[in-house]
């Protein structure tokens, strides 16, 4: 009898288990050979950009996706905002073509990658993929490209399905910020921002027979 109440009360512990495999197998279907690499040779800790081609690299692996790039600095308030500000994007559209790329980057003094770690915590949706630059590569290299005079951080670079890199990278389909700088790019608004992402989805097209499954459900 005791035996008999032994499995029984087992069994809601065994289908708790079995229901957090099948998530994370699920969850690594759904990520892109670059993305499970970054996941195999960083098991802990934050992957680190010794150079732009590790970057280059999942990101033309991410062709065919709407691709976010956001640079932030970990301990800066005004990039904390722009962080939940990108979470907010991903919840309004539970999209597979979807890919966010957040790069932490040493902009303050008390900018540390053990803050950027903890930050990355937060986030259980696999279409978030975070980098710690600690040589600010990124920021230099898009400062050249979007044309700034000072760092490229605190932006939010948006890259169509049918853009990829060879040895330099293209300017943004489109662009939003919260830099304080002379430049045209709009100032970030997640509605705005929202909208814009959605009208370049749309212009994806789905795979022939079969409709398509773009539905991230379950994140």
């Amino acid at each position: 009898m005791n035996r008999k109440l032994m499995i029984l009360s087992s069994l809601p512990i065994l289908l708790i288990v079995a229901m957090i495999v099948h998530y994370m197998v699920k969850s690594s279907k759904d990520l892109t050979p670059a993305q499970k690499n970054i996941q195999q040779t960083s098991p802990a800790g934050l992957p680190e950009l010794k150079t732009f081609s590790t970057f280059l690299d999942t990101f033309n692996t991410d062709s065919g996706k709407i691709r976010i790039i956001s640079l932030l600095s970990p301990a800066d308030p005004v990039s904390e905002r722009g962080f939940h500000a990108m979470r907010y994007v991903l919840r309004e559209i539970p999209d597979k073509r979807l890919r966010l790329f957040v790069i932490w980057i040493p902009v303050l003094r008390n900018d540390r990658k053990e803050i950027a770690e903890e930050k990355a915590k937060t986030t259980g949706d696999f279409r978030m993929v975070h980098f710690w630059d600690p040589n600010r590569i990124t920021a230099v290299t898009w400062q050249e490209t979007l044309g700034l005079n000072q760092l490229a951080w605190n932006v939010y670079l948006v890259y169509g399905d049918t853009i990829t890199w060879d040895f330099e990278i293209s300017p943004p389909t489109f662009w939003m910020r919260q830099l304080s700088a002379d430049v045209e790019a709009p100032i970030l608004e997640k509605r705005v921002f929202v909208e814009k992402i959605k009208e370049l989805l749309v212009q994806i097209p789905l795979s022939t027979g079969k409709a398509a499954d773009t539905s991230a459900a379950g994140i």
